[in-house]
């Protein structure tokens, strides 16, 4: 009998052994995937903190460090969502404003030179230059007045858009600067805003191309249509003037004798004065005019150009676009 108690008391033992043993294997087991599930966790965390918005932890159990991983994927994706959608905006907004900053640009460039538009852009408030070596050219439609009063308002703009489109593109070959129009008259200057040594040959080459280009147009639309051409040479002082609405403008009496080179000469012609003569004997002919009274200049001798001695370094005569 004591013997079977025996046998029985060493049968219990072995099996609480076996059972603690097993409990303990279990624990081992589940402590190491706990852990494991922890440490898993815990990397996806840092590397969701560090921007890597693509992290995600994986679900090793269903127990609550599992929901917990669970959770935190799901939260993942939607940050995820709205980081792609946020990125999405800032692009589109970059685009946009890139887009506004280059019409500004560009409208900027059509209102100034170059040059004087990137030292606006700089910060430069007040802008004002003096150029003691230029040329000026002055243009004038001929019978506008007259021709406006028998045109309808589209044709008469449409006639001047495609007329000073060609002066405009014409001053751009010969490396020169459109200053302004207004109304029927047009007004450039070679040697603003960078100084150019050629300046008084550039703008007559210019100005005899600007006739070529009017008498092209009026064959081609059976239009009487001539301009008045005056040049002079001289200092101006040249600037930009207002702070909403930008006019890049000249200054001086090289400006009003320019401008009464114009009126005083004649259809169809060049009309220069004797300072713009002297610089370009060696490229153009020259018809010399009796001297002439001009308001606040008196008495001056002055020439019409003729033709030229030689072609223009820069392109030339440039026709209107049908």
């Amino acid at each position: 009998m004591r013997a079977a108690l025996d046998s029985a008391g060493s049968l219990a033992l072995k099996i609480s052994l076996a059972v603690v043993a097993l409990a303990l294997i279990v624990s081992i087991v589940m402590g190491t995937i706990l852990t494991r599930s922890i440490l898993s966790l815990s990397t996806t965390v840092k590397r969701f903190a560090d921007k890597d918005f693509s992290a995600r932890s994986p679900v090793l159990s269903k127990d609550e460090i599992g929901q917990l991983g669970k959770s935190f994927n799901n939260m993942a994706e939607q940050i995820q969502i709205h980081n792609e959608q946020l990125e999405d905006l800032v692009r589109q907004r970059t685009r946009e404003l890139t887009d506004e900053k280059q019409t500004s640009e560009r409208l900027l460039l059509n209102v100034l030179p170059g040059p004087i538009a990137e030292r606006l852009k700089t910060g430069e408030n007040l802008i004002v230059d003096r150029f003691d070596a230029v040329s000026v050219l002055f243009a004038d439609i001929v019978g506008f007045t007259t021709l406006s009063a028998r045109t309808s308002p589209e044709a008469l703009v449409t006639m001047l858009n495609e007329v000073f489109s060609s002066f405009d593109l014409l001053a751009e070959q010969h490396g020169l600067e459109k200053i302004k129009t207004i109304g029927d008259a047009y007004m450039a200057v070679a040697g603003v805003p960078q100084p150019i040594a050629d300046h008084a040959t550039a703008i007559t080459h210019m100005a005899l191309d600007m006739i070529d280009s009017i008498e092209d147009y009026a064959r081609r639309h059976g239009q009487a249509l001539t301009i008045r051409i005056g040049i002079h040479t001289g200092s101006v002082v040249a600037g930009v003037i207002g702070t909403k609405k930008f006019i890049y403008d000249l200054w001086g009496d090289t400006v009003n004798t320019a401008s009464r080179m114009e009126s005083h000469g004649q259809p169809g012609r060049v009309h220069v004065s004797e300072a713009t003569h002297q610089l370009l004997a060696e490229d153009f002919d020259f018809e010399k005019r009796t001297p002439i009274e001009v308001k606040g200049k008196g008495a001056m001798q002055t020439y019409f150009v003729v033709g030229r001695k030689r072609a223009p370094r820069r392109a030339s005569a440039t026709s209107l676009a049908g």
